[in-house]
């Protein structure tokens, strides 16, 4: 039998900047925040309707009904998109032949907001590259910073503001070639340069690739700060 988990909206929801004619596009992974203290990760499958089911990475949970709660997904195409969900956890009826013990039948009600490429999300990233141009020698620089937006590089190439350059990188399963433009340069220490650049011309499949990469680094990075608590 569900247990009934109490509304936790007490005071006037806000308007949502994303109507419910919008869903998820691009999604796998999200974070449900059962209260305050407790959340946990799910693999997200869904369609094109406001109906998704969750299979959760957490295997301390229990048959219960939540109501209004937050859940935010990360989607490939949309940015990082938070909702407010009506969840039923139950036991997964295909376990083991799905991985996990826990599943989820998730109701979208509203989406709250959306952080989309204009406002994307970044993760501090340590990744050298190889970069090319019709005007020099490829050269060598290390990605310290990714978005679906651009990249920060830092290297002792001198560069021009304006200038077009591309790199070769695998973000997810496809070895792709991207091309940016220098925007800003700023000094830095011993003769090195740090440069914010952005992507042109990048095709759904390249930006979905970027998004999952970002999302991944910064689950990472979480994970590592809950070890270090």
């Amino acid at each position: 039998m569900l247990l009934f988990h109490k509304d936790k909206t007490n005071q006037k929801e806000k308007e949502p900047i994303i109507k419910t004619d919008t869903w998820l596009k691009d999604c796998n992974s999200c974070i449900v925040h059962f209260d305050d203290k407790h959340y946990s990760r799910a693999r997200v499958i869904h369609g094109k309707s406001n109906l998704i089911d969750l299979f959760f990475e957490d295997t301390d949970l229990m048959d219960m009904r939540y109501s209004k709660i937050a859940v935010d997904f990360s989607d490939n195409i949309l940015g990082y998109v938070q909702t407010l969900c009506n969840v039923v956890v139950k036991k997964n009826p295909n376990y083991p032949d799905r991985p996990e013990f826990w599943m989820g039948e998730c109701e979208i009600l509203i989406i709250n907001k959306a952080v989309q490429r204009q406002q994307d999300i970044r993760a501090d990233i340590n990744l050298q590259v190889r970069f090319f141009s019709e005007t020099r020698r490829p050269f060598y620089a290390v990605i310290t910073n990714l978005s679906a937006g651009g990249i920060f590089i830092t290297t002792s190439e001198p560069l021009r503001i304006g200038e077009e350059l591309s790199f070769k990188y695998n973000f997810r399963s496809l070895e792709r070639i991207f091309r940016v433009e220098v925007l800003r340069v700023t000094k830095m220490p011993d003769n090195r340069f740090g440069y914010g650049l952005r992507f042109l011309d990048l095709t759904d499949g390249a930006e979905s690739a970027i998004r999952s990469y970002v999302f991944k680094a910064l689950r990472k990075e979480e994970q590592a700060k809950e070890v270090n608590q």
